[in-house]
């Protein structure tokens, strides 16, 4: 069974889930009305707030309510993406 860690950043408008599903890493943060998944363990440990990515996947208005969902993303290898979608919808019970 996987662990989770909600927190929500006091007045930074932030909220984050940290997760661990079978052995990819998995970090949600809503920032300023958007959805941003991390997956990669360096990316995630330099987390401070506002999430930044050097390559991501946008899906507008594919999230919870309509939300834009912007996955990480990796030149080398296109399932990090696909992954990090795929446990986004699982997780939040979406077909696409």
């Amino acid at each position: 069974m996987a662990a989770g860690l909600l927190a929500a950043g006091a007045g930074s408008g932030c909220a984050t889930l940290e997760e661990r599903l079978s052995g990819t890493r998995y970090m949600e943060v809503t920032h300023e009305g958007r959805v941003y998944v991390m997956g990669k363990v360096d990316t995630i440990s330099k987390f401070s707030g506002k999430p930044e990515f050097p390559y991501s996947t946008t899906k507008i208005g594919a999230g919870v309510g309509g939300a834009t969902v912007v996955l990480e993303a990796d030149p080398k290898d296109d399932l990090v993406a696909k992954k990090l979608w795929q446990i986004y919808t699982r997780r939040h019970n979406l077909r696409r």
